[in-house]
């Protein structure tokens, strides 16, 4: 969900960073949050298909990273950041 009321181009995927407890230490501004199921139709997912997920969808709204990575038990969820500088 894009909470940013900018506008930026869309990002690779395969270039967007996750931080799992630290932050990075560049300067960033948050865009929004994205979240994946960790099941789909009764089936778990892998955490492969999860994370590609999540970086297509930081991707699409600009972001270069996802922070504050959190889980329970039917998703993961992190804050998509754009790096500043």
């Amino acid at each position: 969900m894009k909470t940013s009321s900018e506008s930026f181009a869309k990002t690779n995927p395969d270039d967007i960073e996750v931080f799992m407890s630290k932050k990075p230490t560049k300067k960033f501004i948050e865009l929004g949050t994205v979240s994946s199921s960790k099941h789909v139709m009764g089936f778990s997912r892998s955490d492969k298909k999860i994370y590609k997920e999540l970086k297509e969808k930081a991707a699409s709204i600009g972001g270069n990273a996802i922070i504050n990575l959190t889980e329970d038990l039917a998703s993961k969820k992190g804050v998509v950041i754009r790096y500043t500088e």
